[in-house]
């Protein structure tokens, strides 16, 4: 008899061990579970924070091509006489593939991407020493110059540059077209 309970503990030690196990064994696939959520939770948190920072922004501070920014110059320029006539699109289109040896289709995409990015932008020149960064710091004065021709290029092209193209020609070309470089910090 003291056999059989000895037996019958040892049986019921076993089953208490194998429950006691099976639940240990859970509890630690939970953890790994939320801990894997964790993780990915605090990578979405890195991306959610890092998007809000830049949602707040006006999409033409974050510019750093300087072919978006002589696009945007361009336009602008021609933005100056009212609104862009197809003869200006046309015009800036063709110095753009010219000038930045650009395919139509890559071109196009360049204008429709800087419209967006100027669309809410009431007054260019309140941006303009943001936006000419990467034009005082990456082009050369030869480049500058050409730049500054093209901006001429599409303000004459209805014939005289209006009063407005005019100044926004000149303050464009005084800011970057100076040796000294004020108001330019990386």
């Amino acid at each position: 008899m003291h056999i059989l309970l000895a037996l019958l503990g040892v049986i019921g030690g076993l089953i208490f061990f194998l429950y006691r196990l099976s639940f240990t064994y859970r509890a630690g696939k939970d953890i790994v579970h939320d801990g894997r959520e964790l993780a990915s939770d605090a990578k979405a948190m890195v991306r959610r924070s890092k998007w809000n920072r830049k949602k707040g922004l006006n999409p033409i501070d974050d510019l750093i091509d300087p072919r978006q920014v002589a696009t945007v110059l361009m336009i602008e320029t021609a933005k100056c006489a009212g609104e862009i006539t197809s003869d200006q699109k046309s015009k800036v289109m063709e110095l753009i593939q010219s000038h930045f040896q650009m395919s139509e289709a890559a071109a196009n995409e360049m204008m429709i991407s800087v419209a967006f990015m100027t669309r809410d932008v009431p007054d260019i020149e309140n941006v303009l020493s943001k936006i000419l960064r990467p034009i005082h710091y990456d082009l050369t004065e030869e480049e500058k110059r050409e730049l500054i021709t093209m901006m001429c290029e599409v303000a004459s092209l209805d014939g005289l540059e209006n009063e407005y193209q005019s100044r926004f020609v000149g303050i464009v070309k005084n800011k970057i077209l100076s040796s000294s470089g004020t108001g330019f910090a990386r």
